[in-house]
């Protein structure tokens, strides 16, 4: 359980972060728009949702950019985003 509050604190301050630096350089994530991002921090095992991950944050945030970004709920956790793998 430790672990997983843990996960969820850095993903928390890597999203402030992320958001913070959007702010400034709101081009910083551009580069990986349309990429295939990877996690070893989710396991198959995983119940789907359960698990956040900071490359969730990243398609998160790259969504939420071509509508504009609510930097006043930096805070806020990021949804889980579907598991189901992509052909």
């Amino acid at each position: 359980m430790a672990r997983e509050a843990d996960r969820a604190a850095v993903i928390a301050q890597f999203r402030a972060y992320a958001v913070a630096r959007l702010a400034t350089e709101p081009g910083w994530l551009e580069p990986l728009r349309g990429k295939d991002l990877l996690c070893w921090c989710t396991k198959p095992t995983d119940p789907p949702g359960a698990v956040v991950c900071h490359g969730q944050v990243i398609l998160e945030l790259l969504a939420v950019g071509r509508r504009g970004l609510r930097t006043t709920h930096a805070a806020e956790p990021v949804p889980a985003l579907p598991s189901t793998p992509t052909a």
